[in-house]
C-alpha cells in the first residue's frame, strides 16, 4: 500500500462509520431529524473518495446493519423475521 493511500483509505473508513453511526437515528425506531440532514454528508463522502464501484461495496454491510438496527424494535415482530425480511426485499433508501 501505498503511503498516499493509506491515510485516504483510513479517512474513508472514517466517513463511512460516522456516515453509518448518523444514519442510525433516521427514521423508525430513533428518529433525531438533523441526523437525516448530517447523514448523507459523510456518505456521498465515503462513496467520493473510492476509485472503483466494487470499492464502495463495503458500504453494504454496513448500511444493512443499520437498517436492521433501525427496523429491529420499530415493528411489532421478532428479530428474526427482521433480518428475513432485509433478506428477501432489501433495503431501499
Amino acid at each position: 500500500m501505498n503511503k498516499d493511500t493509506a491515510p485516504v483509505t483510513a479517512l474513508s473508513c472514517l466517513w463511512l462509520l460516522l456516515g453509518a453511526g448518523v444514519s442510525t437515528f433516521v427514521g423508525w425506531k430513533f428518529n433525531i431529524p438533523l441526523a437525516a440532514w448530517i447523514a448523507p454528508v459523510f456518505l456521498i463522502r465515503f462513496f467520493r473518495d473510492q476509485r472503483h464501484w466494487y470499492a464502495a461495496m463495503t458500504a453494504v454491510p454496513a448500511l444493512g446493519l443499520v437498517s436492521f438496527i433501525q427496523l429491529n424494535g420499530g415493528w411489532d415482530i421478532d428479530a428474526w423475521m427482521v433480518a428475513l425480511i432485509h433478506g428477501a426485499f432489501g433495503r431501499v433508501r
